[in-house]
């Protein structure tokens, strides 16, 4: 038997485990197309924004955008696989 087709299973059981304990947790962050856009927005400048861009209210106001890493990925997740 190929040493390899023991571990299947258990990597199986693995994925099985991974999923079913983030679906315990809720989703904090509702608005992904705020994030895409911003991920967008910095592959387009070529920098992290540092106030709001899409808030006519507090325009010029400044904004630390901390999830700027995860927006450039997500876009770029987006833009390769559609």
């Amino acid at each position: 038997m190929n040493p390899g087709a023991k571990r299947l299973p258990w990597a199986i059981a693995l994925v099985f485990v991974a999923v079913f304990s983030l679906a315990l947790f809720r989703i904090v962050n509702y608005d992904i197309w705020f994030l895409l856009k911003t991920g967008d927005l910095i592959l387009e400048t070529g920098r992290v924004p540092t106030s709001d861009p899409f808030s006519y209210t507090s325009l010029g106001t400044p904004w630390v955008m901390h999830e700027w890493l995860f927006c450039v990925i997500a876009e770029l997740v987006r833009r390769h696989l559609g």
